[in-house]
């Protein structure tokens, strides 16, 4: 089974201002979950405008902050099986 999902994301009019950046243009990424013999395997892409686009939200911390995000996930869904919540 494979479950795909598509999104766009970009800051509001006016956002710079508040944050004082030079903030990326808008993004479209694709996560995809896919079922690997009772493993689940999830792949994140996102198309940038530009490679420099890429570079601001590099800068931003977007692949610091993912990884975090991740490792939460990853340490959530250990502590649902450890109770046996996800069987």
């Amino acid at each position: 089974m494979r479950l795909l999902f598509v999104t766009s994301d970009e800051f509001d009019e006016g956002f710079e201002k508040v944050m004082n950046a030079d903030l990326p243009r808008g993004i479209v990424m694709t996560v995809i979950f896919e079922d690997l013999a009772g493993k689940t395997k999830l792949t994140l892409r996102i198309l940038y405008e530009s490679v420099a686009e890429r570079r601001k939200h590099e800068e931003m911390g977007v692949v610091a902050g993912w990884n975090s995000s991740l490792e939460c996930l990853d340490e959530y869904l250990a502590k649902m099986v450890e109770e046996r919540v996800l069987d």
